[in-house]
C-alpha cells in the first residue's frame, strides 16, 4: 500500500510540474540524459509511466566520458534499462581528460560542456523538442553554494534554472532523499559513480562535507537554499526588466543597474556565470570614463570606450576609440561636425552622399544621444532588416580608414542611425509629433571616398 502511494504521489507531482509549467507538450520528442545513476534512472522510469497517459516520445542518451574504469559498465546498464522500458537508446563517447588538458580547464567543467554539446547535437539529429536532465533540489543547493564560493553575484544565487532554451529540468522539485525513496519503492536498480565520492572535486566536497555540517544546524538547509534561489530569481527578473539594453552608455547609472546590464550582455554570449571580479573591473573602468579591453571567460572580451561598452568574441583594436555626448546645436570632434536640433535647418551640402539629415522620433529616443566610433559586431534593424554596420560599409566600398571615422549615433538602447545606412526602425516615424534632426558632415571628404 505504501509502495503504491509513494509511486502515485511522486508521479502525480512530476506530471503536474510538467503540465503546469508547459515543460513537455503532447506528442513532442525529448532527448533524455541517462547516466545510470539513481536520479536519471528514477526520472526516466517516472517519465515513461507518465508518457503512457500523456504521450510523448523519449530518446535516452548516455554519454561515456572516458574517465572511469566502470564507464563501459554504466553504458551497458543504461542501455539495458532503457530497452527494458521500451525506450530508444543512443550513446556517445568522448575522452574528457584529453579535452580538458587541451582546453586547460577542469575535468568537471569540460565534461559538462561536452555533455550539453552532445545533447544539442542529438536534439538536432532526431528533431527533438526538449532536452531533459535529472537535476534535483540537492544539485541546485550545491550549485548555489559553489557559485558563492567562486565569487558569483545574484545570478549565481539563482542556481539551476528550470528551463534554458530546449533544456528542461522537471525533477528540481524533489530532494535526493525523495528520489531515492521512489527508486526503493519501485525496485529500481542503478549504478553508483565512484567519482561522486571523491571530495577532491569541489562539488563533492560541498555535498559530503559542507552540507552535512549545515544540516546539523538546520535540517531544512536544502529547502532553505532552494527558496533563496527562487527569491533571487524574482529579483533578477525585475532587474533585467529595468536594465535591458544592448549597449551601456551611461556612466551615471547606479551600480545595481550597471552590473545587471553587464551580466545581461555577457549572458548573450555565454552560459557561464560572470564573476564579481570581472563585473567590478568593467564597472570601475566605465565609471572612470577610460577605454580598455578586459578579458572574460569563454574567450570573450569587454571592450570599453569611455562611456560605451560592448562584449564580443572578436579581437578588438581600440587604438583611437572615441565617443562624445551630443548637445543641442553644433558638436565637433576632430573633422566631424554633428548638428542636433529640434527644428528643421536648411543645409545645402550633401552629407556622406547619403542624406542631408536624419529625422528621429523625439519620443522614441531613450536617454542620452551620443556619437562613437564603430565597434566590431555593430548592427541594428533598419527597414525591417538587421544590418551589420561593417558589412554595409564594405558593400558600399567605403575604405577602412574612412569607415573608422564615420560616427555611429546611439542612445541608451543602442544604435539609432549610421551614415550610409539609415535610421533604426525603433526611432523612425515620419509622422512623429516631435522630431530630432541630425546633420552630419566630415571635412575633407574626397570624391573617391564618396
Amino acid at each position: 500500500m505504501l509502495k503504491n502511494k509513494t509511486k502515485f504521489f511522486f508521479e502525480k507531482k512530476l506530471y503536474e510540474n510538467i503540465t503546469n509549467c508547459n515543460l513537455i507538450e503532447p506528442d513532442q520528442t525529448v532527448i533524455f540524459g541517462l547516466s545510470g545513476g539513481v536520479d536519471s534512472v528514477s526520472l526516466l522510469y517516472a517519465l515513461n509511466e507518465i508518457s503512457k497517459k500523456y504521450p510523448f516520445k523519449i530518446i535516452a542518451l548516455h554519454v561515456n566520458h572516458g574517465i572511469r574504469e566502470n564507464a563501459v559498465r554504466d553504458e551497458e546498464f543504461s542501455r539495458s534499462f532503457a530497452q527494458s522500458l521500451g525506450v530508444k537508446f543512443i550513446s556517445e563517447k568522448i575522452y574528457i581528460p584529453k579535452a580538458a588538458e587541451e582546453l586547460k580547464q577542469g575535468i568537471e567543467e569540460t565534461a559538462r560542456q561536452f555533455r550539453y554539446i552532445l545533447f544539442e547535437q542529438a536534439a538536432e539529429k532526431y528533431n527533438a523538442d526538449k532536452i531533459i536532465t535529472a537535476h534535483n533540489k540537492n544539485d541546485n543547493a550545491e550549485t548555489v553554494l559553489l557559485n558563492i564560493i567562486r565569487g558569483a553575484g545574484l545570478n549565481g544565487i539563482c542556481g539551476i534554472a528550470l528551463t534554458r532554451g530546449k533544456i528542461i529540468r522537471p525533477m528540481l522539485i524533489y530532494t535526493r532523499a525523495e528520489i531515492e525513496e521512489y527508486a526503493h519503492f519501485c525496485d529500481l536498480s542503478y549504478v553508483v559513480d565512484e567519482t561522486n565520492l571523491d571530495i577532491e572535486y569541489t562539488r563533492n566536497y560541498i555535498r559530503h562535507e559542507i552540507i552535512p555540517l549545515l544540516e546539523k544546524q538546520n535540517s531544512n538547509t536544502i529547502e532553505n537554499i532552494c527558496n533563496l534561489s527562487k527569491l533571487a530569481k524574482r529579483d533578477i527578473d525585475l532587474l533585467n526588466g529595468i536594465s535591458h539594453s544592448d549597449v551601456i552608455i551611461n556612466d551615471k547609472l547606479p551600480p545595481s543597474i550597471l552590473s545587471r546590464r553587464i551580466i545581461t550582455q555577457f549572458s548573450k554570449h555565454s552560459d557561464r556565470t560572470l564573476s564579481n571580479k570581472h563585473i567590478e573591473a568593467i564597472m570601475n573602468t566605465i565609471y572612470s570614463a577610460k577605454s580598455a579591453i578586459i578579458s572574460l571567460p569563454d574567450n570573450l572580451q569587454a571592450v570599453i570606450d569611455k562611456i560605451s561598452f560592448l562584449i564580443t568574441g572578436e579581437i578588438q583594436q581600440i587604438e583611437e576609440p572615441w565617443s562624445f555626448v551630443l548637445k543641442q546645436g553644433e558638436n565637433r570632434y576632430n573633422n566631424i561636425e554633428i548638428i542636433l536640433s529640434t527644428d528643421k535647418i536648411k543645409i545645402t551640402e550633401i552629407i556622406y552622399n547619403l542624406s542631408i539629415q536624419f529625422v528621429l522620433d523625439f519620443d522614441k529616443i531613450k536617454g542620452t544621444i551620443f556619437a562613437r566610433s564603430r565597434h566590431s559586431g555593430d548592427s541594428f534593424v533598419c527597414h525591417s532588416i538587421n544590418r551589420n554596420v561593417k558589412k554595409c560599409f564594405i558593400n558600399k566600398k567605403i575604405k577602412k580608414e574612412v569607415r573608422d571615422q564615420i560616427p555611429v549615433i546611439c542612445d541608451s538602447e543602442g544604435i539609432i542611425c549610421v551614415p550610409y545606412i539609415g535610421v533604426a526602425d525603433r526611432v523612425y516615424n515620419k509622422n512623429a509629433e516631435r522630431s530630432i534632426y541630425l546633420y552630419i558632415s566630415r571635412n575633407e571628404v574626397t570624391d573617391e571616398e564618396r
